[in-house]
């Protein structure tokens, strides 16, 4: 389903204009607008940029993008701790393993 910048009726599902408090194709009254992530409650002038409390459908520049949602997180990466203990531990395994070998 390929969703377009603008408000969405929740009864209908079709596109609606800002500021209006009907929806102009089932006449199903707004009394605010939701978010659908955080169910933030608020006017149709503060979701103009996204939610203003999760910033669901915001863009790096501020606008809203309805088409896909990007949230700005760091990728997950091996903590250097865990590297340099695994680094060890083959260190060590590959010495005993080369001991073993010239014991034989």
């Amino acid at each position: 389903m390929n969703k377009k910048k603008g408000f969405v009726c929740q009864n209908c599902e079709k596109a609606v204009p800002a500021n209006k408090e009907r929806c102009p194709h089932c006449g199903r009254f707004f009394k605010g607008v939701r978010c659908p992530k955080c169910f933030f409650v608020g006017g149709s002038n503060d979701f103009l940029k996204g939610c203003p409390s999760c910033g669901y459908l915001e863009d790096e520049a501020g606008n809203p993008d309805f088409h896909n949602h990007k949230k700005n997180k760091t990728p997950r990466t091996i903590p250097l701790w865990f590297l340099l203990f695994s680094a060890a531990f083959l260190i060590l395994l590959i010495i005993i393993l080369i001991y073993i070998f010239l014991k034989m």
